[in-house]
């Protein structure tokens, strides 16, 4: 789409680069493999069923390795565009998993009422955690409720903001791309 498009010049422009937590990329390929194999499986049967329709002969359907699809996924998220600095991806080995834990059992955020949520938890831990290191402002892009101060809001929830301050971490929270690209927009002169 045309607002990932602009980030990537964005990224171009500005030397930056996407940072992406592990536990993001894990479920992106995960997602990707669910949809793209659901997505085979109807293409087979149409194909299947206009073949018992036709008269002629048709070969069957191409063969699809997903394997590979998801590799090249992979690859493309590694290296998101021509000039683009590579991704980085967030090991969750540096993780303090006593943090996942007292966050869920204490339902602090963005862990939810019941406790749960903990891959969100996962990836606000990478972000705090890349945030000090980095020493620099951050930008955090997530569509995910659970970062924000309610259901409708593009803030992010007034606990994660305190903790954000707390540590002394420059981060701006965007809900969508095309906002990061609205704040972030170069100044004509």
């Amino acid at each position: 789409r045309n607002h990932f498009r602009e980030l990537l010049a964005y990224l171009k422009r500005t030397n930056s680069r996407l940072v992406i937590p592990a536990v993001v990329e894990q479920e992106l390929l995960a997602r990707y493999r669910d949809r793209l194999s659901r997505e085979i499986k109807t293409a087979y049967t149409a194909w299947s069923n206009v073949k018992a329709l036709v008269t002629l002969e048709y070969r069957d359907a191409e063969h699809i390795d997903i394997d590979e699809e998801l590799e090249l996924l992979r690859e493309r998220l590694r290296h998101p565009g021509k000039g683009v600095r590579e991704s980085q991806f967030l090991d969750l080995n540096t993780l303090d998993i006593n943090e996942l834990v007292r966050r869920g059992v204490n339902r602090k955020k963005p862990s939810d009422d019941n406790g749960e949520q903990l891959r969100d938890v996962l990836v606000w831990l990478c972000v705090l955690k890349y945030a000090e290191q980095a020493g620099s402002e951050i930008a955090f892009l997530s569509g995910d409720k659970d970062f924000r101060a309610g259901k409708d809001s593009s803030e992010l929830h007034p606990d994660l903001r305190e903790e954000v301050t707390a540590k002394g971490i420059s981060l701006s929270f965007h809900t969508e791309i095309s906002n990061f690209l609205t704040a972030h927009a170069l100044a004509s002169s």
